[in-house]
């Protein structure tokens, strides 16, 4: 089944309890799920020269398997680097992009099956409109203390990443 794995990136910074390997993680959830991703895609905050595009962690994102995890980076301008607080507001525009990109892909039939590592209720709408318009599979990947009982409860299966974290490393 085409699968595709869309990442929330100030929701897997902000709420993982350690630091861990995307690459490692990739690997995992294909092996999970037995399918290998045929799109990945990492939404984040960027601007300062934290967080832009050639930061060495972005850069990395985005080499291609084995040296990388092969991510396509989408970056909302305007938020402070790395360590400092993001406004919600710019939190929110990642999310934005993150659910006009998953519309996309149902729209455009790309994919049949999408794994989310985005944990709040500010894509519950589009979740619950891919799953039943566009009859589209949704796994959630994320962490245990941070995933909305709603998203759960709209998703196929939910994948905590709390349980093999320390294999992550």
């Amino acid at each position: 089944m085409q699968t595709a794995w869309y990442v929330h990136g100030p929701y897997m910074f902000g709420t993982a309890p350690g630091d861990f390997d995307y690459l490692k993680l990739r690997e995992r959830l294909e092996r999970t799920l037995a399918t290998e991703f045929v799109d990945c895609r990492y939404f984040h905050v960027g601007a300062g020269h934290g967080s832009r595009a050639d930061n060495p962690f972005f850069a990395w994102l985005q080499r291609a398997r084995p040296q990388g995890p092969h991510f396509r980076l989408h970056l909302v301008e305007g938020a402070p680097d790395k360590g400092e607080t993001a406004e919600p507001a710019r939190i929110d525009e990642a999310c934005l992009s993150l659910g006009f990109h998953l519309m996309r892909a149902a729209v455009e039939g790309r994919t049949r099956r999408i794994v989310l590592s985005a944990g709040h209720r500010g894509l519950d709408e589009v979740v619950a409109h891919l799953r039943d318009r566009y009859g589209l599979e949704i796994w959630l990947a994320g962490f245990e203390a941070h995933l909305s009982p709603r998203l759960q409860s709209l998703a196929h299966g939910v994948i905590r990443i709390d349980d093999f974290l320390d294999t992550l490393q």
